[in-house]
C-alpha cells in the first residue's frame, strides 16, 4: 500500500490506518506496508516502525512489513523489530547499490531469515539486481515449518 504523508512531508499514520482499514474492507487479503511503492527507502527507522504499528493495530488481514535494506545488519533489526509489532511476514531485497555475488545474496537472504522468528515469511525481489534463479539453500534456510517459507518474484 502506499503510504500517506501530510503536507508538510510528516508521515500520516491516522491516514495509514484508515487506508488500511479501507484496503481491508474493500477486499485485500493482505497488506504490504513500507515496500518500494509505499515509500520505504524514505521512511527513517522510527518511521517505518510506526507505520507498521498503525497499520497492524488498524486492520485484522496479515501485514507484510518492509524491513529490507541492503545492510544485512539492518535488515536483521528492522525484521525482529516488525516481528515484535506483529507482522505477519517480511519483505525482504537483495542488497542493493553494493551488488554483492550470488553468494553474498544467500548470505545477507539467510542471515535476516534466520532472524524472522514470528513472522511468516520473505519474499526476495531479484529484478533490479539482476541476480541469478532463486537458490533453493535460501528457501530451505527460511522454511522453519510448514507455516513458514519464502517466495520469489523474478523479472525473467
Amino acid at each position: 500500500m502506499v503510504t500517506p504523508f501530510h503536507k508538510d512531508g510528516t508521515l500520516n499514520l491516522d491516514g495509514a490506518a484508515r487506508l488500511a482499514k479501507w484496503l481491508q474492507d474493500n477486499g485485500n487479503d493482505g497488506l504490504v506496508v513500507a515496500g518500494t511503492t509505499g515509500e520505504a527507502p524514505v521512511l527513517t527507522d522510527a518511521e517505518r516502525l510506526s507505520l507498521f504499528e498503525a497499520v497492524i493495530g488498524a486492520v485484522t488481514i496479515p501485514v507484510i512489513a518492509g524491513t529490507g535494506t541492503n545492510d544485512t545488519l539492518h535488515s536483521i533489526h528492522m525484521t525482529k523489530e516488525a516481528s515484535k509489532l506483529g507482522a505477519a511476514g517480511i519483505l525482504a531485497v537483495t542488497p542493493y547499490y553494493n551488488r554483492p555475488s550470488q553468494a553474498g545474496i544467500e548470505a545477507h537472504m539467510r542471515a535476516v531469515c534466520e532472524s524472522n522468528r514470528t513472522a511468516s515469511g520473505v519474499v526476495r525481489h531479484s529484478c533490479a539486481h539482476g541476480s541469478q534463479d532463486f537458490n533453493c539453500v535460501v528457501a530451505e534456510a527460511c522454511t522453519r515449518s510448514e507455516e513458514r517459507g519464502c517466495g520469489e518474484r523474478c523479472c525473467r
